[in-house]
């Protein structure tokens, strides 16, 4: 078994980079002794390029590393000891009020909206066959049936007084 890399300490990123908390933008501080570094990168933006699901990463002491995890960690003195929840749903944007240490299930609950999403809101699809708004929720791997209705707007309500009764945030299904 491979051991895992530890993580890079609180200490090295904030000798390592400058944090603009109101931002979320990282740049890469100053080394001394190192003319070639600091000729290149010192003063450049940091952790800025994007992976495949949309986060800003980068690498820190060889260690690959979430730009919004840094920002937390810098900010806090910590790593989070969980998800770093985006809360508006903008995963590049590492505002320190737009960052919350949540479980994955928390994280869940404050999910974007789907791609090609009709009604506008997550769990209301229309169903041609009925010709009506359906709305539904999963909550702990159960699937919650809460109703066909002729009017788009009954639909959101109910899966909105589904989603106030089960603490999800929000934010969450919305565009």
């Amino acid at each position: 078994m491979t051991p895992i890399k530890p993580m890079v300490s609180v200490d090295d990123l904030n000798a390592l980079l400058l944090a603009d908390f109101e931002t979320g933008a990282l740049i890469w501080r100053e080394r001394p002794l190192n003319p070639s570094w600091n000729s290149r990168l010192a003063g450049v933006q940091a952790l800025n390029s994007l992976d495949k699901d949309g986060y800003m990463v980068g690498e820190v002491l060889g260690h690959g590393v979430k730009s919004h995890r840094v920002v937390y960690a810098m900010y806090h003195g910590h790593w989070p000891n969980h998800t770093i929840d985006h809360i508006n749903g903008d995963r590049t944007d590492n505002r320190v009020p737009n960052l919350r240490d949540v479980t994955q299930k928390e994280n869940t609950r404050n999910a974007t909206l789907a791609a090609g999403s009709l009604s506008g809101m997550t769990g209301v699809t229309w169903n041609k066959s009925s010709n009506k708004w359906v709305a539904r929720a999963m909550v702990d791997g159960g699937q919650f049936y809460l109703g066909a209705f002729k009017n788009l707007d009954e639909a959101i309500s109910s899966r909105e007084v589904f989603n106030k009764e089960k603490g999800f945030h929000i934010n969450h299904g919305k565009r």
